[in-house]
């Protein structure tokens, strides 16, 4: 029986590019594994710390990951956190950039409620009051019912009052209150409301709105309200109820700075 040598497979070119490539990816495979671990060990460090209220170690962390790893599978997350940990800076101008370019960049993303919140939030905080209308107004039509719209209400009345649109900010803290009468943003919504009737030239009911915020001594606007019913019976000319009012500053609050001045 004659020995039979064996025999190598034959590749041809195709195939021997196929193997080529398999091997340059095999070789490839570990550094990319390396990458990106040391790219998710940056984002949760950053993660950490913004947990931690460490705002300027964040906000740094943040902006390194962001740009040490572009395509990075939480940049989208990062950059959410990054408007965060500014805003909690009140660097708003910054933070309302970063938010902005997240709510163009990823329109479905599950953060895009809070952001929209962000950037009418840091708009109405940089007495940009015509954008936060504009955004407020957004944000209040495609969500009606997030949990952000208790703030955004009283914010939402706040900026149309400042603007002169008393009758809207009228309805915005109505609807504000209606929907949380013992909610964290109530009593401002109740001071807001008594100053939207004032400047709606309706000043009864505003007068009548700022005595029972002034007659509750925890309410955290009494004092205010206590001197704004004060000026708008001066204003009208009821000069004794007037001088009642501005008397009874320091009396019924007298750790108030207008209790003091009064």
């Amino acid at each position: 029986m004659m020995n039979q040598r064996f025999r190598l497979p034959s590749f041809d070119a195709s195939s021997l590019r196929r193997f080529a490539l398999i091997l340059l990816c095999l070789c490839l495979l570990p550094t990319t594994l390396v990458r990106a671990d040391k790219a998710s060990d940056e984002f949760q460090l950053a993660i950490g710390l913004y947990k931690q209220n460490r705002w300027e170690l964040a906000t740094e962390t943040f902006q390194k990951y962001l740009k040490d790893y572009p395509n990075h599978e939480n940049v989208p997350l990062a950059k959410f956190y990054l408007g965060l940990t500014l805003v909690n800076q009140q660097k708003y101008k910054e933070a309302r950039d970063i938010l902005r370019e997240f709510v163009k960049q990823y329109p479905q993303n599950k953060n895009l409620p809070d952001a929209l919140y962000r950037v009418a939030e840091c708009s109405y905080l940089l007495d940009d009051l015509k954008a936060a209308e504009s955004e407020f107004t957004d944000f209040l039509k495609r969500y009606p019912n997030h949990a952000l719209e208790e703030w955004a209400y009283p914010y939402f009345g706040d900026a149309l009052l400042r603007q002169g649109k008393a009758d809207l900010a009228i309805k915005s803290f109505q609807r504000s209150l209606d929907r949380h009468p013992e909610g964290a943003m109530s009593q401002d919504a109740q001071f807001g409301l008594a100053s939207a009737y004032l400047q709606n030239k309706q000043p009864e009911e505003a007068e009548k709105r700022f005595q029972q915020i002034a007659n509750q001594k925890n309410h955290s606007r009494a004092s205010d309200a206590q001197m704004a019913l004060a000026t708008s019976l001066f204003d009208r000319g009821q000069f004794q109820q007037a001088a009642d009012a501005f008397l009874a500053l320091p009396t019924k609050f007298p750790e108030s700075p207008l209790g003091i001045t009064a």
